[in-house]
């Protein structure tokens, strides 16, 4: 008797033991697969020279923390972001390996082909610009175990003085996420136009 209620402890144990290994490894799971990292917060503010016209303030968020607001001109009725891109295999972001990345680029942009070619094009390199490194990880990506892509990424979105924008890094590239928020009226100083 005894020996058959110590099997049935053993055998209980050893199912919790695999029940709660399960529900961590599903939980680890999504939470590697869906995980997030703020790059920067982004909002538009209209110009009062042009309809076309918007300062961009860009808000890089560096080691955890908003970083010093950079302020750029554009023109059209979007804005984009882009940059380079490495994305890992599923089994080394389950070692913990994040995607890596690096903005380099911010521009306007028109959503009509036509206003596009015809209208005025700003555009700015950021962070240095694609560097040598990642040039070569993009020649290299092949040879590096883990490695499932190095690919340069664009998100855009329209411009909404209404909306604050978050951009955030995903386990398959970037994401832009609006934010409803009251536009601040009148722009404030360091954005307000010279007369």
């Amino acid at each position: 008797m005894r020996r058959v209620l110590w099997v049935a402890i053993v055998v209980t144990a050893l199912s919790l033991g695999l029940a709660v290994a399960a529900i961590w490894g599903a939980l680890r799971t999504y939470q590697v697969f869906t995980h997030r990292d703020i790059v920067a917060l982004v909002e538009c503010w209209p110009s009062p020279m042009r309809a076309d016209e918007y300062r961009l303030v860009y808000r890089p968020f560096l080691r955890g923390r908003l970083g010093p607001a950079q302020i750029y001109q554009i023109y059209g009725d979007q804005w984009s972001v882009s940059g380079d891109v490495l994305v890992w295999r599923g089994w080394a972001q389950l070692a913990g390996f994040r995607t890596c990345y690096k903005i380099t680029r911010l521009e306007g942009r028109y959503a009509s082909a036509a206003r596009q070619a015809a209208g005025p094009h700003t555009v700015y390199e950021m962070n240095g610009g694609s560097d040598w490194f990642w040039r070569w990880l993009h020649r290299a990506q092949g040879w590096i175990p883990g490695v499932e892509a190095v690919y340069g990424g664009a998100v855009f979105i329209a411009c909404d003085p209404q909306k604050e924008v978050v951009l955030y890094a995903t386990p398959s590239g970037f994401l832009l996420k609006p934010r409803r928020r009251w536009p601040k009226y009148p722009l404030p100083a360091p954005l307000a136009v010279p007369e």
